[in-house]
């Protein structure tokens, strides 16, 4: 992923990175504020190791090896039973064993025993008990080991070699007032010699261990542990915060990552990206309109120089190229999935058409929802439905036929200036597919062709109705529209194969809802004011009679 595009993914979703940030410095503090505090008490000691012997085989001069030893011995079930009937308190072994630490300081011989505890007191007392009880038990170990075992073990060497020695010399004895010259005699007295220098051997070893009975590994205590005052989490309640504040970050980058991925694999962001799915040129590129308000989703109208307004007159022009040799001018808007905003940038585009002096006609086709008429503000008490549904209302002009009758141009009303007129999608009927592929659809289509310099049909989605697919065979061009970072890939190539294959000529593309200042696309005019409404501008005009348009209006117009 290149760095520019790190950078606006950045851009776009800092809210994101700084809410994660902030949520993990918040549950840090949460945590850190109702974490029960725990307070550590610490006695150091003094370790002499005893020098290595034949006597001592498990004594060591390596401090290391020696700490290590006594950490874990300080961690078993049975030290912490021995401190706890030291103690005489009602404790529970595990739990003492669990708040026991231990380390030697690097090259010296101090070695620290730590006691963690909610109560301080406690740490403290627990730390002097455990450094005097390991002192204690240290020394009966060694003693045991050395006095009992070893003493023992030369004891009973000793006296079976005192009575192999009486044995041989009884023996010898016997021999020589019998036998003095017999090999017998001469394997006794061998055999004496060598059980002679066994009792030698061990009277000797017996006297060297009674010598060095002294040299054990020693530990005095050096400080005792005192009351502590601060409780050691709270002492990390900084670290703590950093650490969340990583965490978020962490997560919030990750995420980014992740979304950013996600939307380059599975949707497209910009012109660019859409050109090399679909290699067909992209016609337009729409801001994002915020607002629910007419006055915001009508820019076209209400904003006449604000960028987003430029877009839509650059897209004006791009239709204008795309359709100069076609006749008749009639143009397809769809979108592959709703809520890709067609309908809005249909409305946006005819207003920018009729502004230029354009005479436009827009059918609103969706008549499974239809919403031009919502967005205009015009009534939708009839419209395309009833015209396709009654093929006995004539598409003809009929300037002086019978009063009240139903006619094309009864169906089409003006708004905000006269050269736009609507046809609503009308009421709602259950065989919609059906009336467009009948031949009356391309008969209304004809007629209002005639009638005007263009047509804007605002159909259903294609992946949504078959009805877009339909229609696209019967106008002169389609435009998909496509929004940012939300449509699927896999959507816009099916969409465009579908209109390609029922023979639609796809023109071009308009990616709506494009983020300008993520993207890097501005617009010159950009820099003048945001929005300035055009003068008075009207709402459906209510100078058509209700039956049908006025004549004089039908004439200046439709001539």
């Amino acid at each position: 992923m290149e760095v520019y595009r790190i950078y606006k993914a950045l851009r776009r979703r800092a809210w994101l990175i700084v809410l994660l940030c902030l949520v993990g410095t918040a549950s840090a503090a949460v945590f850190t504020k109702r974490e029960r505090p725990v307070y550590a008490a610490t006695a150091t000691l003094m370790i002499n190791p005893a020098a290595a012997s034949a006597l001592l085989p498990y004594a060591s001069d390596a401090a290391k090896d020696l700490a290590a030893t006594y950490a874990h011995y300080l961690k078993s079930r049975s030290f912490a039973q021995l401190v706890v009937q030291r103690t005489g308190l009602d404790l529970n072994a595990d739990e003492v064993g669990g708040a026991i630490s231990s380390e030697a300081i690097p090259r010296t011989q101090f070695f620290a025993i730590t006691v963690t505890h909610a109560s301080p007191e406690l740490a403290q007392f627990l730390a002097n008990t455990v450094a005097e009880t390991f002192i204690s038990e240290n020394q009966s170990q060694q003693r045991q080991f050395t006095g009992d075992t070893m003493a023992q073990l030369l004891q009973v060497e000793q006296e079976q070699a005192r009575a192999r020695v009486e044995d041989l010399r009884l023996r010898i004895a016997q021999l020589q007032a019998a036998a003095p010259d017999s090999p017998e005699l001469r394997r006794l007295q061998t055999e004496l010699n060598d059980t002679l220098k066994v009792l030698l051997e061990s009277t000797t070893a017996l006297l060297n261990y009674r010598n060095m009975a002294g040299n054990m590994t020693t530990a005095v205590i050096i400080d005792r542990a005192v009351l502590p005052t601060t409780p050691i989490n709270k002492t990390f309640s900084y670290r703590n915060l950093i650490f969340g504040f990583l965490g978020g970050l962490s997560v919030g980058l990750g995420l980014l990552l992740y979304l950013e991925y996600w939307e380059s694999s599975y949707s497209v962001r910009t012109p660019e990206e859409l050109e090399r799915l679909l290699q067909l040129p992209s016609s337009g590129v729409i801001n994002v309109i915020k607002g629910r308000r007419d006055e915001d989703r009508l820019v076209a109208l209400y904003q006449s120089r604000a960028p987003v307004v430029e877009a839509y007159r650059a897209l004006r022009t791009q239709v204008d190229v795309a359709l100069a040799d076609l006749a008749p001018r009639s143009l397809l808007v769809t979108s592959p999935a709703p809520r890709e905003g067609k309908t809005l940038t249909t409305c946006n585009l005819a207003l920018v058409l009729a502004q230029a002096g354009k005479r436009v006609v827009l059918v609103d086709a969706d008549m499974r929802r239809p919403n031009v008429h919502r967005m205009l503000g015009i009534p939708n008490a009839r419209g395309l439905s009833d015209l396709l549904a009654n093929e006995t209302i004539p598409l003809a002009p009929q300037p002086f036929g019978p009063p009240g009758r139903p006619t094309l141009d009864s169906f089409l009303r003006r708004v905000a200036n006269d050269r736009l007129w609507v046809l609503t999608g009308g009421s709602q009927v259950a065989n919609h597919s059906e009336l467009l592929h009948t031949g009356r659809m391309v008969e209304v289509l004809a007629a209002l062709s005639a009638r005007a310099d263009i047509v804007l049909v605002d159909a259903p989605p294609v992946m949504v109705a078959a009805d877009a697919v339909i229609l696209a065979s019967l106008v002169s061009g389609v435009l998909l529209v496509v929004a940012a970072g939300q449509t699927r890939q896999d959507l816009i190539v099916r969409s465009a194969d579908l209109l390609r294959k029922v023979g639609g000529n796809l023109i071009g593309t308009v990616l709506n809802k494009v983020r300008m200042e993520e993207t890097g696309y501005y617009y010159y005019y950009g820099s003048g004011p945001a929005s300035m409404p055009a003068a008075t501008p009207p709402r459906a005009i209510a100078g058509a009679p209700r039956g049908g348009l006025d004549p004089s209006l039908f004439d200046e117009e439709w001539r």
